[in-house]
């Protein structure tokens, strides 16, 4: 849809589009006249959500998120009616202590009211007042006493829900301020009801805030408590154990016990390669003494020389293969080379007669000393066992230890988190108490609000206007139906003969449409006039006598059109019979009053044309008649029959129009077209045409020799196309 027919559309309905907001404008701007004129009045509270002091209580960071949740759960807070009530509660306190300067006066110019009061007792609905206040809670519409006050508050306008209509509560934007307004009759109310709501809620704020501190100094307070007994238990418990099993200092007593394994595990070595190195030595002196029996000493000893050096020789090579690291056969070694050296030494003289007793003595001493070391090595291996026997015993303590040692480091961690918690309460509840302040006073306002009747009048007219524009545009951009010649073409295809625009023949005769002079005619009626003279050229000009009306849906008006047709024809001096063909309905019959003789005439051989004629009130037109009901031409008549009939009309009159059922519904019209010359097709532009017209349309086209186009009937004035 384009601009330029949005703009015409919109010019076509331009009384709406200036009626609807004038008649809006001036219902509203009359509808303002008894506003009443309102005072306003503001405080403002400070909340210390976005403030950072220079000493910080708490270690808080600061979250924008958190604060917009703060200020939200704050004007909540201000508006529940916890708050609100106790503000209610003053309010109407003071109009009953005040008997001569209240803010309202509801009792007067009301007798009902009036009487009503005068049951309450004033002084005990001010008692139950002053109670509520005092302990903050809030009144029970099921108490006798409560149900009075409560009744007594919804006289005054003083109830929760009226309170909430004159009090608004915002954050001021970007600040650290809630703003609470307030707009009411009186300029002193006003003023009253904000500063009290501020006080209220302040000390409202204290209370459950003081409670809820309490309530976590205490909670911590108990923890810490449970948290100390813990940790003294189990450090009571690791002491007991420690001094149960002498383990007062266990880290230097382990060390001092390792210490001395390791240093006995050295002397037991020591003393293993000792009592080696003596029976090495004794085995040397024994061989010596029985050698020393051999008469040959000489060749004894080169013997043993030789045999030496060979055991030298491969006890050096297991020595080295062995990489150098046994003791045993290193002692081995020096054993061996010592007494190779020795009976080299002795080879060259011949050892004196004292050598075999100091062989024998030499024997017995290294008896005595082989015997020390060896009770020596007993003694250090059980002192050794023993050690390493109560070593043994400290792994379990340790685990012991070890497993209560960690309790009591967890219980110390748990200890410094509930003291650390217990601190943070304490700071939070002193940090709390003193966050808010009213740092904005209501005042009474001098002069009322604006009651801004201009602009709501302007508004009212604007959006009525802008509502009327939208509605028309859409109802224009749902609107299918074909409506004028240009979407008739676009639409239906078939060649438009004529049209004519929707015309109220209620209120106006056919007749006056050819009797009364152009300029008393309405623009509307000149033009169906005119059109229709127009549709009457085109017929005239096909030089063709039988013509038949039919359309593609009921209610397109055939009938008003062939009506029309034959009241022009006959102006023009013409002779018109019309003939009723439409057995579904005969509207054309009973507008005329006209014998149903059609179906008589053609189905009796013998019928007479005269006789089936009837005459009308039109000059020069006369009409045939039929019945009407459920069957098709070709059910009662045979094609002869009807032929005959039609040449014997075109012989008597100039113009034969036969008016055929719908094409989408019913058969009459596709049988009846064989017998004419031409065949006319009426749209309303009203209609939307659907897959069935398409179907007729297609039909039409088909016998496109006999159609001599459509008729668009009905077109509003507004969608004609000059």
């Amino acid at each position: 849809m384009s601009l330029i027919t949005i703009f015409t559309i919109l010019y076509r309905r331009k009384w709406i589009l200036i009626g609807v907001p004038i008649t809006a404008a001036v219902a509203a701007f009359f509808l303002t006249a008894d506003y009443q004129r309102t005072y306003r009045s503001s405080a403002q509270i400070s909340t210390g959500f976005t403030i950072s002091p220079e000493v910080q209580l708490t270690s808080e960071r600061f979250n924008l998120f958190e604060v917009d949740v703060k200020f939200n759960n704050l004007i909540e807070t201000v508006n529940s009616p916890r708050v609100l009530s106790l503000l209610s509660y003053n309010l109407l306190k003071h109009d009953l202590d005040n008997i001569e300067t209240p803010f309202r006066r509801p009792g007067e110019g009301d007798q009902d009211v009036a009487l009503e009061l005068s049951k309450i007792e004033t002084s005990e609905v001010t008692s139950n007042l002053k109670n509520k206040l005092d302990s903050m809670k809030l009144l029970n519409n099921y108490v006798v006493a409560d149900k009075s006050t409560l009744d007594l508050l919804e006289i005054y306008d003083y109830d929760v829900e009226s309170l909430k209509e004159v009090i608004s509560i915002s954050r001021v934007k970007n600040t650290d301020y809630v703003s609470i307004v307030a707009y009411t009759e009186s300029p002193f109310l006003s003023s009253y009801m904000v500063n009290t709501l501020c006080s209220e809620f302040l000390r409202f704020n204290a209370f459950t805030t003081n409670a809820r501190s309490d309530e976590s100094v205490n909670i911590f307070s108990k923890l810490v408590s449970q948290k100390k007994e813990e940790l003294d238990r189990i450090t009571e418990e690791l002491r007991v154990y420690k001094s149960t099993n002498s383990l007062l200092n266990f880290s230097a007593e382990s060390e001092s016990k390792i210490s001395q394994i390791s240093s006995l595990e050295s002397q037991v070595q020591e003393e293993q390669k000792n009592a080696r190195s003596i029976r090495l030595q004794l085995q040397d002196v024994e061989n010596r003494i029985k050698a020393s029996d051999n008469s040959n000493v000489n060749n004894t000893i080169f013997t043993e020389i030789v045999s030496l050096k060979k055991s030298i020789s491969l006890l050096n090579q297991k020595y080295v293969a062995g990489g150098s690291k046994d003791d045993a056969l290193l002692d081995s070694l020096i054993v061996l080379r010592n007494r190779q050296q020795s009976l080299i030494a002795s080879a060259s003289q011949m050892e004196d007669a004292d050598a075999l007793d100091k062989l024998v003595e030499t024997k017995n001493q290294l008896d005595v000393e082989l015997k020390i070391s060896e009770q020596n090595l007993t003694a250090l291996q059980s002192q050794l066992s023993q050690l390493r026997r109560n070593v043994g015993g400290y792994a379990s303590k340790e685990a012991r230890i070890a497993e209560l040692e960690r309790e009591l480091n967890l219980a110390s961690e748990e200890y410094r988190n509930a003291q650390e918690k217990y601190n943070q309460s304490l700071n939070v509840s002193v940090a709390a108490s003193n966050s808010m302040t009213q740092v904005l006073f209501g005042q009474p306002a001098s002069d009322p609000e604006s009651s801004k009747r201009l602009i709501i009048t302007a508004l009212s007219g604007i959006s009525t206007f802008v509502i009327c524009v939208l509605i028309i545009i859409l109802l224009e951009y749902v609107d299918v139906s074909i409506k004028s010649t240009s979407n008739f073409i676009k639409t239906v295809g078939l060649p438009l003969t004529g049209s004519l625009v929707a015309l109220n023949f209620k209120k106006m005769g056919l007749n006056d449409l050819f009797t009364i002079d152009r300029s008393k005619l309405d623009k509307k009626a000149n033009l169906f006039r005119e059109s229709l003279r127009k549709i009457r050229f085109l017929v005239e000009q096909r030089n063709k006598k039988s013509f038949l009306i039919t359309s593609t849906k009921s209610g397109e008006g055939k009938t008003t059109l062939i009506n029309s047709l034959a009241l022009a024809l006959s102006y023009s001096k013409s002779k018109v019979i019309l003939v009723d063909a439409n057995f579904t309905n005969n509207e054309l019959t009973r507008r005329f009053k006209a014998k149903p003789s059609l179906e008589n005439l053609l189905a009796n051989e013998k019928g007479n044309l005269e006789d089936a004629i009837s005459k009308t009130d039109v000059a020069n037109v006369d009409i045939i008649g039929c019945e009407g009901g459920n069957y098709s031409p070709s059910e009662i008549f045979s094609a002869d029959r009807m032929k005959c009939m039609i040449t014997s009309l075109e012989e008597r009159y100039d113009f034969i129009l036969m008016e055929g059922a719908a094409l989408n519904s019913y058969s009459d019209s596709r049988e009846l077209s064989e017998f004419v010359s031409s065949v006319l097709t009426v749209f309303s532009a009203k209609s939307v045409i659907k897959q069935p017209d398409l179907d007729s349309i297609k039909y039409l086209e088909s016998i496109s020799s006999k159609s001599i186009g459509a008729i668009l009937n009905e077109i509003e004035l507004d969608n004609i196309e000059s």
